[in-house]
């Protein structure tokens, strides 16, 4: 196990002295951009789980529908779940619905 230590430099205020406790303060780290990628990821699971049969011959076998800007990672491929996600097509009957 490793050991932190940490440096304390002399204050130059003469209101402080070395017995006192310090309060040391971080910068307040931004998370909205991790936490919103998960929420939209629960977000389009819960879409594809409630739209999982078709509306009209209630059959299991459905495609989402997806618009073609995907986020590509570096080899040129589309990352799954970063579509756009528009409507789904029933491969029975063959309909489609919007989201």
């Amino acid at each position: 196990m490793s050991q932190l230590r940490l440096f304390q430099p002399r204050y130059l205020d003469s209101s402080h002295s070395e017995t006192d406790p310090v309060i040391l303060s971080f910068p307040q780290v931004e998370t909205t951009s991790t936490t919103s990628i998960f929420s939209n990821a629960v977000r389009r699971a819960e879409v594809i789980y409630n739209n999982r049969f078709c509306p009209s011959c209630n059959h299991p076998e459905v495609e989402p529908l997806e618009l073609d800007d995907g986020i590509n990672n570096r080899n040129g491929i589309p990352i799954p779940g970063t579509c756009t996600l528009v409507g789904f097509h029933c491969l029975d009957c063959h309909s489609e619905w919007p989201l």
